[in-house]
């Protein structure tokens, strides 16, 4: 399908679809979709001749649009055979837990009461009766969308959730889960999610991407994310993400960090078709920072693609980004890691690092790291690396009674778990690991490297 044929798709699907989606009654809501839209119709899908796209462009995709999947109701009780319980391997100690099943959020049965400070509104339903509260939100990331896949979720959201945290529920964690199902073939579930900590505050928040059933056919899931970190707060912020072969997933992070506030972006990419995680990130206050890290690891044909950009806006700010990449088959990873200090950000040091081991002669690895500096007194570094298995390593665990393939698993846990074993949070942590373990050959070698 032709640039011009996928956009008369997606504009002919948003005049179905318009009446049913949330916010459809309220005139600047309906307003805000149209501006999102019309974004999409001067952008169009991106294309292998976009520059920050060119290493996202994997197979026909693009050019095979998957329509947004269908608006139903976001109340409907769990299904017993979706019981998040069921996919849980380690206990996160969660305050709160949000589900979406394809976009759809569900209702869980027996959810406890959450502690004061901590609310969770339903994205939908905040559309429908406050849309005061979700309008400067919705504007904001109207105004922010630089792409057509961005302008398309603002476009066609049917749900999400607004995350507020205050100084006076302590340090909360919540677990988000998204479950993809036979249900959402053929199809793009677009969620949307707001978070803000208020100063002072402190939370932790898990998104889970997890698939169910065998998928015989591409589907889509597409996760926008705004975050606002105020003066003095923390938020750990982890994406663990184990979807099915054949599913697009696309999530896009833009956070907003305070005063002498720490925000900590996880990612950790192992299913998927191609798995894209953007972030952009801008220290507005002096003294804040974030640290970005993660790990992906590939086999078969997969590819993942990470694009982040951090502008430092403010004096004696500081960034870090910490990325491992393990890649098998004919799979392709590529980084790119945009550092931008502006005038006036005296003080500011950023530090990036993207390391890649290839564990097959036909794997691929793309770093790509930039840095735009428009003041003198700064610190900042970039380094990358692109090799194999040491093989002298190898040799010697073998000479230790260690066969072959449990001596490149032990390699190659040590390589990413690196990385993993940084994650402040215990929960998060132990599950990064047991989701990791199951990509790897030799599932034993990880049960004491932490």
């Amino acid at each position: 399908m032709s640039a011009s044929a996928v956009t008369e798709h997606f504009l002919a699907a948003f005049e179905r679809v318009a009446p049913l989606l949330p916010g459809a009654a309220a005139p600047a809501v309906l307003e805000a979709r149209r501006v999102a839209l019309a974004r999409f119709a001067r952008l169009g899908m991106p294309t292998a001749r976009t520059e920050a796209w060119r290493y996202s462009n994997h197979g026909n995709w693009l050019r095979q649009p998957l329509d947004p999947a269908p608006v139903v109701a976001t109340t409907a009780a769990l299904p017993g055979e979706l019981d998040p319980g069921n996919l849980a391997v380690t206990d996160l100690g969660a305050h709160a837990r949000i589900l979406f099943v394809d976009g759809r959020r569900v209702d869980e049965r027996g959810t406890r009461a959450l502690p004061p400070g901590l609310r969770l509104h339903p994205l939908s339903r905040l559309l429908e009766e406050d849309t005061e509260l979700a309008r400067p939100w919705l504007a904001t990331a109207v105004e922010a969308a630089n792409d057509g896949p961005a302008a398309l979720n603002l476009a066609f959201f049917s749900e999400g959730a607004l995350i507020e945290v205050e100084r006076e529920a302590g340090a909360v964690t919540i677990e988000i889960i998204f479950l993809s199902t036979d249900s959402g073939v053929g199809h793009t579930a677009h969620t949307h999610l707001c978070v803000e900590i208020a100063d002072g505050a402190h939370a932790t928040v898990v998104e889970r991407h997890v698939s169910l059933g065998s998928v015989e056919s591409a589907a889509g899931a597409d996760v926008s994310r705004q975050l606002r970190v105020g003066s003095r707060a923390r938020l750990s912020h982890a994406v663990l993400q184990d979807a099915h072969p054949r599913l697009y997933h696309l999530q896009r992070t833009s956070a907003r960090v305070g005063a002498d506030a720490e925000l900590s972006l996880w990612s950790l990419a192992l299913g998927g078709n191609l798995a894209r995680y953007e972030a952009t990130v801008d220290l507005s206050g002096r003294g804040a920072s974030v640290d970005l890290a993660g790990v992906y690891a590939l086999k078969g044909r997969q590819a993942a693609d990470h694009h982040l950009t951090v502008r430092h806006l403010a004096p004696d700010t500081r960034s870090q980004m910490r990325f491992r990449g393990l890649l098998d088959g004919h799979s392709r990873g590529a980084f790119t890691g945009c550092v931008q200090v502006a005038p006036g950000a005296d003080g500011a040091s950023a530090r990036q690092a993207n390391d890649n081991l290839l564990l097959s002669p036909h794997a691929e690895a793309v770093s790509r790291p930039e840095l735009g500096i428009e003041t003198d007194d700064v610190q900042c570094s970039h380094g990358s690396t692109v090799g194999q298995q040491d093989e002298s390593a190898v040799f010697y665990l073998r000479s230790r009674g260690i066969d072959e393939a449990t001596a490149r698993s032990l390699l190659s846990s040590a390589f990413a778990i690196a990385i993993l074993r940084t994650m402040p949070h215990d929960g998060a942590r132990a599950l990064a690991l047991a989701m990791l373990t199951l990509h790897l050959p030799q599932r034993l070698a990880l049960e004491e490297m932490l």
